[in-house]
């Protein structure tokens, strides 16, 4: 394996309303070099075939595009030729509290093709994310991965969540593709499991009954 991993991090003062802040901006790129051994009889997570032990994809988000092996535990090591970009930007008040960030990224692939279709693959998924902090208590996160190779949206979360005085109440939804679904689980019939793939809202919440008792209540619909 062979990786260079280069990353610079400017930074400038400004003021927004009258209100100083600090914007740092942090452009990367990575090369990244994994020869290409056969482990079909260990395991093949790419066509599923050859059994397996507890290896799975990694969800590709930004901080993921830089990650070697994308996959967990050691049972499949993937082979890579590629070039990682990205860059992130973050807000800072004049206490140096960080109150809203932006990164995004994607990986160029030198030499990789879809073993399905036999097909070169020229570059990854977008991967996009943020978060603001309004004031410590209100807070707003989100994240999405679009394929420009399919043309699609493969997976997106946002949740809004409120904290203050041991209450806490937050609301996400979560979208997750069929195809993108496919190519992390390889069930042979997808079908049997969902049309569509995911979409999912969820409610939790909780507060402080006593000094060592609380309460949370979690609500899920798909």
């Amino acid at each position: 394996m062979a990786k260079l991993h280069a990353m610079v991090t400017l930074e400038r003062d400004g003021a927004f309303f009258d209100s100083p802040y600090t914007q740092t901006l942090e452009p990367q790129v990575q090369y990244l070099y994994i020869k290409d051994v056969d482990q079909s009889g260990i395991y093949n997570p790419v066509d599923y075939a050859g059994g397996g032990y507890d290896t799975a994809r990694l969800q590709t988000d930004y901080y993921g595009l830089f990650r070697a092996n994308q996959f967990s535990s050691v049972d499949y090591i993937n082979p890579a030729n590629q070039f990682t970009v990205g860059a992130a930007t973050r807000f800072f008040d004049n206490g140096y509290k960080e109150r809203f960030n932006l990164a995004f990224g994607q990986i160029y692939y030198l030499d990789r093709f879809d073993r399905e279709q036999d097909t070169a693959l020229n570059y990854s998924a977008w991967a996009i994310e943020s978060e603001l902090n309004v004031n410590d208590k209100l807070f707003v996160r989100g994240s999405l991965e679009y394929d420009s190779n399919m043309s699609n949206l493969q997976f997106g979360n946002a949740t809004l969540e409120y904290r203050g005085s041991g209450f806490v109440a937050q609301t996400s939804y979560r979208y997750v593709s069929k195809d993108y679904i496919a190519s992390s689980v390889g069930f042979s019939n997808l079908d049997l499991i969902t049309e569509d793939g995911i979409s999912q809202l969820g409610f939790v919440t909780g507060f402080p009954l006593t000094d060592r008792l609380s309460v949370r209540v979690s609500i899920s619909m798909i």
